[in-house]
């Protein structure tokens, strides 16, 4: 199996992030997760995390963005009192400065291909809180901890240690990701395996 190869130039240089314009504390910490509404996308957990967290701390804020994502959530946000909080986002054009603004990336899925949108958020350095089933457990391998998708405790549990510890950026996941998703060997390593097989 060969990955799908990403061009890390747009994330590791993005430099802008979205706190002023939305009026987020600098200090504050924001969760934040990337995908359509799908129920493999799993947004009632994220939902359900959010809610617990954000009513424990104050200075929590959780941002999601994906086609469907607004139009399905924002009458549940509302009526959970949520709305200040859990910022809700259709399809962004600038992924690299929304995930810029995060502290962590939270990413629950039940079903998953490659998990491309894990993988933008690990080039980037950022903490995650992730889902234990196969793909991502191939992408990310055996020494980070991955949680039951629909175990709302333990994920919870797993961004609160998060948020206390504030480790920032992960600059070794970075560098790993960057080179085991490089767009142009992995096109190479393509071309080679298409070439001997002609």
């Amino acid at each position: 199996m060969i990955p799908n190869g990403l061009n890390a130039h747009s994330f590791i240089n993005a430099s802008e992030d979205l706190r002023e314009q939305l009026h987020i504390p600098k200090d504050a910490y924001v969760v934040g997760h990337t995908g359509r509404f799908n129920q493999a996308k799993n947004h009632e957990p994220i939902v359900k995390v959010a809610a617990q967290l954000i009513e424990k701390h104050p200075d929590i804020y959780f941002m999601l963005c994906g086609n469907g994502v607004k139009e399905n959530l924002k009458a549940l946000v509302k009526d959970k009192g949520l709305d200040e909080r859990l910022i809700l986002f259709e399809n962004r054009s600038d992924i690299p400065v929304f995930l810029n603004t995060l502290d962590c990336y939270f990413f629950p899925s039940t079903r998953e291909g490659q998990p491309n949108a894990l993988i933008e958020a690990m080039v980037m350095g950022l903490p995650f809180v992730a889902s234990d089933i196969p793909p991502i457990r191939e992408t990310v391998g055996e020494d980070y901890t991955l949680y039951p998708a629909m175990d709302v405790k333990a994920l919870a549990l797993a961004i609160e240690k998060e948020y206390e510890e504030r480790r920032g950026r992960d600059i070794e996941l970075q560098k790993k990701m960057i080179k085991r998703f490089d767009y142009k060997e992995r096109f190479d390593e393509f071309y080679c395996v298409l070439h001997g097989a002609l």
